[in-house]
């Protein structure tokens, strides 16, 4: 089978194709095959030896957290998933494959009426948006939410998460992006790029999402929040506030946390839902095509890219 990956760090083009042999499912583990892969920020920054700490590779690292596929064998052991399923996995390498194999304990059955870009543009997004309004804040009905950068993947998956709470939120993206916003069903929008002349929407949040990539709001939380706030960030970047008695608090990994509560969360979900997440480009899953899509992905872009194979 083919696998992306890389053994320098770099930009786009230290990424290779590899052949590699088709893994046999673990206990209590199936074989995907993979119809879908989708990039995320998280890649680049692996690829560029951001989380290196100076290690140099030793061997081949092979790529990719987020997939939906088929399953086509499955341990003995697995009696809750069929060979037939269609599945949406998240993992911690090696999605950029045609073949992986997963735990049942990662993947999550995907609904056949969610179309396959987006599902497998789901998991970590899905994942980081469940766990942001569930383990990192309790959102009061009476509180005033604002997401920032509300139709990324993250921002956008919040929102759904929100609106079908029935909580009321104030989503904050371009201008050229209010349509994209309101189809997702916020009626409250602000464009950061054309804020309103006169102070009255600035200091009114009790709560303030922000979701932006980079986390650079350029100050626009800092205005937005209301005395006794919180800002939950998706993100490390610090940011430095005026605003008196304001709580800080980073979305991060937590032991305590599984994928398997936020695939379960999900599932639920969409049994009752449709689920919008914007697709930039969906392309077949060449070396080319993936270069390009993470150099894309890096630059100022608007929607998920996915390759299929």
């Amino acid at each position: 089978m083919k696998s992306f990956g890389f053994t320098n760090y770099g930009g786009p083009e230290v990424l290779q194709e590899f052949e590699r042999e088709i893994p046999t499912p673990k206990a209590n583990q199936v074989l995907i095959k993979v119809a879908a892969f989708a990039i995320n920020p998280y890649d680049i920054s692996l690829r560029q030896g951001k989380f290196s700490q100076g290690q140099p590779l030793t061997t081949p690292y092979y790529q990719g957290t987020d997939l939906v596929g088929q399953i086509v064998a499955r341990d003995a052991n697995v009696t809750d998933y069929q060979v037939g399923d269609w599945v949406i996995n998240r993992r911690a390498k090696s999605g950029y494959s045609q073949y992986v194999t997963a735990s049942t304990n990662k993947i999550m059955l995907r609904p056949l009426t969610l179309p396959v870009p987006i599902a497998a543009s789901l998991p970590s997004p899905g994942i980081a948006a469940y766990n942001a309004w569930y383990h990192f804040d309790s959102v009061k009905p009476s509180d005033q939410v604002a997401i920032l950068g509300v139709t990324g993947a993250v921002g956008s998956l919040l929102a759904q998460i929100a609106l079908a709470a029935h909580q009321p939120i104030t989503g904050i993206a371009n201008h050229r992006h209010e349509k994209v916003a309101r189809e997702f069903g916020i009626q409250n929008f602000l464009a950061y790029d054309q804020l309103p002349p006169t102070s009255q929407w600035q200091h009114q949040q009790t709560i303030v999402f922000n979701t932006l990539l980079g986390g650079n709001d350029h100050g626009l939380a800092d205005k937005l929040l209301a005395p006794h706030s919180q800002l939950i960030s998706l993100n490390d970047t610090a940011v430095q506030l005026t605003t008196p008695d304001v709580e800080k608090i980073t979305v991060a990994y937590r032991r305590d946390l599984t994928d398997q509560a936020a695939f379960e969360f999900w599932t639920n979900y969409l049994t009752e839902r449709s689920l919008q997440i914007i697709i930039d480009q969906v392309r077949p899953a060449t070396l080319t095509n993936l270069r390009d899509a993470q150099a894309t992905l890096a630059q100022h872009h608007f929607g998920k890219q996915v390759l299929t194979w």
